[in-house]
């Protein structure tokens, strides 16, 4: 009689699994979701780099060979950045890392050290390489939006060149090589961005001293390697952009910024 009820039970366990695993099949996205496979995101995915090709720049010297060329200029300004050109690298590089200081003087919210200050749209990207080769840059075209700081070339609904070293530089026999300052970020096409901008006269661009991704009425650091921009990872949007506003009027100190206002 016990042997029966024993057998009994484990029969009707094993149908229980079957039943399980039928459903399972049957419905596998709601399997993907039961196992938080389908949870929503809490970050931006892996930010890429504008493509540095040698070909495309190449043809833009060539069309662009007077000395008063602003591409010439900028390209200029990139000129040293490395010991070598990026096609002599070994077959197996893929990436190249600069370590700089370039955070060591700014405060999470750098408005003090900008001449500008905007929240805006990226619509478009573009890398270059600099004329001898050793060093390349990425160009952003940022429809503003909003003006927080103003240096008195800006307009609610114009486009600005914002500038960051680094790009995804395409050689020649088809290799990449990734290039960027370690613990800076890129922006990307069609999100929204707070940017902390200086300019470059001779250029005729903005550098992009630090950024913030705005998606979702959330606050993404581009430089979120860094613990003093990192800080203000996931805020909402809207105390965020005020907090931009107050520092613009009030400029933050370096050593007081190291923690979030307030702490």
């Amino acid at each position: 009689m016990e042997i029966s009820k024993f057998l009994k039970c484990g029969l009707c366990a094993m149908a229980g699994v079957v039943a399980i695993v039928s459903v399972l099949l049957v419905l596998p996205h709601k399997a993907a979701t039961f196992m938080g496979q389908g949870s929503k995101k809490t970050q931006p995915e892996e930010r890429k780099m504008p493509v540095a090709s040698y070909s495309s720049s190449e043809a833009i010297e060539e069309r662009e060979r007077g000395e008063k060329s602003l591409r010439r200029i900028r390209n200029l300004r990139h000129d040293k950045k490395g010991s070598q050109r990026f096609d002599e690298y070994p077959d197996d590089t893929v990436e190249r890392g600069k370590s700089t200081h370039w955070w060591f003087d700014l405060p999470g919210l750098p408005t003090g050290e900008s001449d500008a200050v905007i929240v805006g749209m990226v619509t478009d990207a573009r890398g270059y390489l600099s004329s001898d080769r050793t060093g390349a840059y990425s160009e952003f075209t940022v429809l503003i939006e909003d003006i927080y700081k103003n240096d008195s070339r800006l307009s609610n609904g114009s486009s600005i060149i914002a500038e960051r070293e680094g790009a995804s530089v395409k050689l020649p026999d088809g290799r990449t090589i990734s290039y960027k300052i370690i613990g800076q970020g890129m922006p990307q096409i069609a999100r929204r961005v707070a940017l902390f901008l200086k300019y470059d006269e001779e250029a005729k661009s903005y550098n992009i001293l630090t950024g913030y991704e705005l998606i979702d009425k959330r606050v993404y650091p581009l430089d979120e390697e860094v613990e003093r921009f990192a800080a203000f990872k996931l805020d909402a949007e809207d105390s965020f952009l005020e907090a931009i506003r107050e520092a613009v009027t009030n400029p933050p100190q370096l050593l007081q910024d190291r923690r979030r206002p307030g702490q």
